[in-house]
């Protein structure tokens, strides 16, 4: 647990900055320094906690995470910033490809509140990144990706401002309250992702993204809240299950033609 008053830098030359078994909490008060130049800024089995405090992570390896657990990470409140500026790479065990991320869960991502500001400029970069599911009610949230894609072994990983879920795993991204403002610049960036469910239900979503600004592999259901989705080279708002809109304030973009998606139910 980090606490109290004072600041702390950590610099990792040699493997992560901090790294522990169990859990990562840190409290309001603190002021946290930390830059990896192998592998992740924070590194965690059981959880990272964050309730308040300034925390800035910078982290250069390549496929590194800025902050990393293999379980659930809880955002409260507090400043997050996070710059990965580290390309892909193939991982040799998994045999897929490996993008460096500036916050990433193997379970599930909670934000309740706090700033959050990251950045990734490598191939494939992406900014939020949890396995399972996602949650999002409070805070206000800046994602920037400038990276293009990154390719090995006949495999790509795209950049992503947000993404949950994976290949093999239909996440849910639920979004019902905070102020969230994405930006993907690189070739093929998708703004905001989720392989499986997609609900926005509150808040403020502005997304501008170089292909689809918000996408869903499953059903997508905007319930409320203010959504703006520009998609520069291809859709503003893409689900590919059904898409029921209820309540809200919808701008939608694309730069060819205007469209919501395939299949429109209100």
């Amino acid at each position: 647990m980090f606490s109290g008053t004072g600041s702390l830098n950590v610099y990792g030359t040699y493997n992560n900055g901090i790294h522990t078994k169990s859990y990562v909490v840190i409290d309001k008060g603190v002021n946290l320094y930390v830059n990896t130049t192998i592998n992740h800024g924070i590194k965690a089995s059981d959880a990272v906690v964050i309730n308040g405090g300034i925390i800035n992570i910078e982290s250069s390896g390549e496929g590194a995470k800025g902050i990393n657990c293999e379980k659930d990470i809880v955002i409260n409140g507090g400043r997050t910033n996070v710059i990965c500026t580290g390309n892909g790479e193939w991982d040799t065990e998994d045999l897929d490809t490996k993008a460096a991320t500036c916050i990433k869960c193997d379970s599930i991502m909670t934000i309740k509140g706090g700033e959050i500001n990251v950045k990734a400029t490598g191939s494939g970069g992406k900014g939020l990144k949890a396995d399972w599911e996602a949650y999002i009610s409070g805070g206000k949230l800046h994602i920037l990706t400038t990276g293009g894609v990154y390719s090995s072994n006949g495999d790509t990983s795209s950049p992503k401002g947000i993404k949950i879920g994976t290949k093999n795993v239909h996440g849910l991204l639920n979004i019902s309250g905070g102020n969230i403002m994405v930006r993907t610049e690189g070739q093929k960036g998708e703004g905001i992702e989720s392989k499986g469910s997609l609900t926005i239900s509150d808040g403020t979503v502005m997304v501008s993204a170089y292909d689809d600004a918000i996408n869903s592999a499953g059903d997508m259901y905007l319930m409320g809240g203010t959504i703006v989705a520009v998609g520069r080279n291809n859709d503003g708002i893409d689900a590919n299950g059904n898409m029921y809109i209820q309540d809200g304030n919808i701008v939608k973009l694309r730069s060819e033609e205007r469209r919501v998606g395939k299949e429109c139910r209100s």
